[in-house]
């Protein structure tokens, strides 16, 4: 991949992410009630799936799913919003 387009890919991923991460904010409390405490996997305005600690929710989501084209968030499982954003940043090898 050439640096224009891998820089390409990057910009569009972060817009991804960031898309995802306004998504969960603004659907906190749903989100929250739904599925409680945990490391949630979010991609397309979607969480994927629940997880007991932030390495765990990586190392599966990555096996279905692009590196870099997803967020991990830290849900407390209350209904007042608390958000950490972790962002996986896309590195490519070749």
């Amino acid at each position: 991949m050439k640096n224009k387009d891998f820089l390409e890919r990057k910009k569009i991923l972060r817009q991804m992410q960031d898309s995802d991460a306004l998504w969960y904010e603004e659907n906190y409390a749903s989100i929250s009630k739904k599925w409680g405490k945990g490391y949630l996997a979010v991609k397309n305005k979607q969480v994927l799936g629940k997880y007991k600690d932030f390495s765990t929710a990586y190392q599966e989501t990555i096996k279905n799913e692009e590196d870099g084209s997803f967020i991990i968030q830290k849900c407390n499982g209350k209904k007042k919003f608390y958000i950490e954003k972790f962002y996986i940043n896309v590195i490519s090898l070749s």
